[in-house]
């Protein structure tokens, strides 16, 4: 009588087994925090030069009205309902019209 053979066997007697890649998690993370900061520092200089529609000033106020999912703990969550800018001189309220759409590029708790 023959001997029944699983397909498991043959496969571990095909198979060679397989060497994962060292990864350096620290150097990694590393440099996604040195990522964020570039963006972070052109963001910012794009931000500060944004002027008033109507006075020229840069002197602004960033205004965000959030909304959030009412749960403390786990699984909370915000969004940003609206965003405006004001400007600082003449009260002017105006949007970022150039803003990027992808603005959460890198989060914000990349700081862990």
């Amino acid at each position: 009588m023959a001997k029944l053979k699983s397909p498991i066997d043959d496969i571990l007697k095909r198979s060679t087994p397989v060497e994962m890649p060292k990864i350096d998690w620290k150097a990694e993370h590393k440099k996604e925090v040195e990522n964020y900061e570039n963006w972070w520092k052109k963001e910012k200089k794009r931000i500060d030069n944004i002027k008033c529609p109507v006075c020229q000033s840069t002197k602004k106020e960033n205004i965000e009205k959030t909304k959030s999912n009412n749960i403390i703990g786990p699984g909370y969550n915000s969004w940003v309902t609206e965003e405006y800018l004001v400007c600082g001189k003449c009260g002017v309220m105006y949007k970022d019209l150039k803003k990027p759409k992808n603005t959460l590029k890198y989060p914000k708790n990349i700081f862990y």
